[in-house]
């Protein structure tokens, strides 16, 4: 029996990838722009943690608005024709996946450090600081995804922008293997590496400290919590279905 990866392709798209994307997209937009509007207009003392969860929310909401387009384009069967909205969907599912990771990263280093440092006397846990890194953050995830984007301009411009391929698809003056293999291992793999460490020693100081109270005090809600939180995230395929 010869199976036709295609039209398994398209099947997927339609009836899974279309509809998770407009059920994403209804739950997570007014989810995430409640908490950036919350952020903004409730919350009167802004700490490390608040800075972190912010830019956080702010990314994936940026996210969550190429989906309503994504959604449409696999439920009719159509692919991406206008070169612009090709380029701004990958540049934004990228700096997502990436800078999302990253910020996970920061938020569990706070966490950390907040537990070491209760009176927030280290100056990693001052907003100033916070906000020096979630700058210098941004800039990283966007110089990592720049050559992505070079890519996909020249492959545009010798199809004359009529088909948005996927990165695996991609020709231009840089390996897309080797560049996706860097960027995976710098974007995503060695971030991780540091979100299992600082959550390792959370879990570790709340031992030590379950200890030294000689049980007086349970900490296996926090604990229970840290590993449901760790780590919300997905393995980052730069393979990539036509859209």
């Amino acid at each position: 029996m010869v199976f036709n990866c295609t039209v398994i392709n398209k099947g997927l798209e339609k009836y899974y990838l279309a509809p998770c994307y407009g059920i994403e997209f209804c739950i997570g937009f007014p989810g995430n722009l409640l908490v950036v509007l919350g952020y903004i207009f409730c919350l009167k003392e802004w700490q490390s943690c608040n800075i972190y969860l912010f830019n956080l929310a702010v990314s994936d909401l940026i996210f969550l608005c190429t989906l309503p387009r994504l959604s449409y384009l696999y439920a009719n069967d159509l692919k991406e024709t206008l070169p612009y909205a090709c380029i701004i969907n990958r540049y934004v599912l990228h700096v997502n996946l990436y800078s999302s990771i990253l910020f996970m990263v920061w938020l569990s280093m706070d966490r950390f450090l907040l537990i070491k440092h209760p009176s927030r006397n280290h100056y990693l846990l001052r907003p100033k600081t916070a906000l020096i890194v979630m700058g210098l953050s941004w800039l990283v995830v966007n110089a990592e995804v720049a050559p992505m984007i070079s890519l996909m301009t020249q492959d545009l411009q010798k199809r004359n922008g009529s088909h948005c391929k996927d990165f695996a698809s991609l020709k231009g003056d840089v390996n897309p293997l080797d560049y996706s293999l860097g960027l995976t291992v710098t974007g995503y793999i060695i971030p991780l590496l540091g979100l299992c460490f600082f959550s390792y020693q959370i879990a570790h100081l709340l031992h030590v400290q379950e200890r030294a109270l000689q049980g007086r005090t349970s900490y296996r809600r926090p604990l229970r919590v840290i590993i449901l939180d760790f780590p919300k995230t997905g393995f980052p395929f730069s393979v990539l279905s036509d859209s």
